[in-house]
């Protein structure tokens, strides 16, 4: 089965670019390292899912690079 959602503190490799999945402070997508590279918020959310009505927990989500 594939996997549908990252959980909130999770972090994964995307490309070249480590990220950690946090719970949205303020607005949706502000400070998401994705916005810059998310065309519709529509279209970035059905292939991440990180707005709270398309996840389980409920839980609107960024996604921020980790400095190592």
């Amino acid at each position: 089965m594939a996997k549908k959602e990252f959980k909130v503190g999770e972090t994964f490799q995307c490309g070249l670019v480590k990220l950690k999945c946090v719970k949205a402070e303020g607005t949706i997508c502000e400070g998401c390292f994705l916005d810059d590279i998310c065309e519709f918020y529509s279209q970035c959310n059905a292939l991440i899912g990180c707005c709270d009505a398309s996840r389980e927990d409920k839980t609107d989500v960024i996604f921020v690079k980790v400095e190592e």
